[in-house]
């Protein structure tokens, strides 16, 4: 018997509903606010989603952290994202969805809607014409 996947879990349709949302731009309002009021799946949700966005920030050589440092992320999350952030990579993934469960809705939708920019600027970013312009800060070119 095949085991079950991730898309075949109705408890997962929220949030694979959500991240294609994302993924291909469209309004996600409603559906960020479905997941957030979710008590039961929602914490499980956001704290998936924190946990990915940092893995590919760590892959190419950043971190979440960064986002949680800013001011415009502190005042829509109230410190929550880096609270759950700092409770992932130290308390691990059940920590951080306890902490997840006792966030308030609104306060889960505020982090949700902090993280969806960064899920979608690869996305924003291909719609977007190619920069033929050198960058603007100097850059070491690599050498083979």
């Amino acid at each position: 018997m095949p085991k079950k996947t991730t898309e075949d879990d109705p408890a997962d349709a929220a949030l694979t509903q959500l991240t294609d949302a994302w993924s291909r731009l469209r309004p996600a309002d409603d559906l960020e606010r479905r997941v957030a009021e979710d008590a039961e799946y929602g914490p499980v949700h956001l704290v998936r989603l924190v946990s990915a966005l940092d893995v590919g920030a760590r892959q190419t050589g950043g971190t979440l952290a960064n986002v949680t440092e800013q001011l415009t992320a502190t005042e829509a999350g109230g410190g929550a994202l880096h609270h759950l952030l700092e409770l992932l990579h130290h308390g691990g993934a059940l920590a951080a969805i306890a902490a997840a469960r006792d966030l308030d809705a609104p306060t889960r939708g505020r982090v949700l809607a902090v993280l969806r920019p960064y899920w979608q600027a690869p996305m924003r970013s291909l719609a977007r014409p190619l920069e033929t312009a050198p960058p603007r800060r100097g850059r070491a070119h690599w050498r083979s």
